[in-house]
């Protein structure tokens, strides 16, 4: 059925900042679409899938945090040692108004949670440890793991930087697109709207074929769903998969972190950060 493993240590107190870009994985349901090899017979409703992000607030006294949500959460208080978990349905910025540190964890839902039937792959639930905007990097060497059908990866920077993915630029003219950028505060711009100063680069690695569902009585090779229904989960193939070592360069820093799925698991973690201890 299912895989259970540790992939997040908690940073240490005297590492956490106070300014936080927070990016939501690219959806699931997108990327299933996409590598279904028959569409007029397999499909998924693409929505907006919500993740979890939990605050901590680590020094003493009141820390008072500003974010791009709506309200009540564009502006909350927390005591030291509280915590809340606000629904991110967008990408947002956050910060301590003080610079008062804070611990940070992302969650992943469930596929049934977002509507991914349980014989597609659409992944498990998974949590991400978020870095600080205080401890980004302008270079990571990262693992993408194989057996995963889906892999990702996520960028957060300002604007302005340039960044190199496996020693190429995210956009490539010559080269079919494999990234997307969307505004770091999650507001849709119009014609006319000042453009972001800060943005979210989202990259997917490995690309399956997902085939249709088969039928154990045509096809004797199928293996059946649990439950009967004559549905096989056995409908992934390998596409064109880019796993094994990565890296990323830029040239200001960057933050990022790597995501993937297939059936009935994901993992999810910062692709590296600072360690150095901040003033407080």
């Amino acid at each position: 059925c299912c895989a259970d493993h540790l992939e997040e240590q908690l940073f240490g107190d005297e590492v956490l900042g106070s300014s936080f870009l927070i990016a939501r994985m690219p959806r699931r349901s997108s990327a299933l679409n996409a590598a279904f090899t028959n569409p007029d017979i397999d499909s998924v409703a693409e929505v907006n899938e919500p993740e979890y992000v939990r605050v901590v607030a680590v020094a003493p006294g009141t820390t008072t945090i500003t974010t791009d949500l709506p309200a009540p959460f564009d502006r909350f208080d927390l005591l030291e040692h509280e915590s809340v978990i606000l629904t991110a349905d967008q990408d947002f910025r956050m910060r301590s108004t003080n610079g008062a540190p804070l611990a940070v964890l992302q969650t992943l839902p469930s596929q049934q949670v977002i509507g991914i039937p349980s014989y597609y792959p659409g992944g498990d639930p998974a949590i991400i440890s978020v870095p600080p905007i205080e401890q980004y990097r302008r270079d990571y060497v990262f693992l993408t793991p194989d057996l995963y059908a889906f892999d990702f990866v996520v960028i957060t920077a300002d604007a302005t930087t340039n960044v190199l993915l496996d020693g190429m630029p995210l956009f490539d003219p010559a080269q079919p697109a494999l990234c997307s950028t969307s505004p770091a505060d999650g507001i849709v711009r119009m014609p006319g709207d000042p453009p972001p100063t800060q943005v979210i680069h989202r990259c997917q690695l490995s690309f399956p074929d997902v085939g249709r569902l088969c039928d154990i009585e045509v096809d004797p090779e199928c293996d059946a769903m649990d439950g009967g229904g004559g549905r096989s989960r056995d409908n992934v193939r390998d596409g064109e998969q880019n796993d094994g070592t990565h890296t990323v360069l830029a040239d200001q820093p960057v933050g990022l972190l790597v995501y993937g799925f297939d059936a009935f698991v994901s993992y999810a973690y910062a692709g590296g950060l600072n360690l150095k201890p901040l003033p407080r």
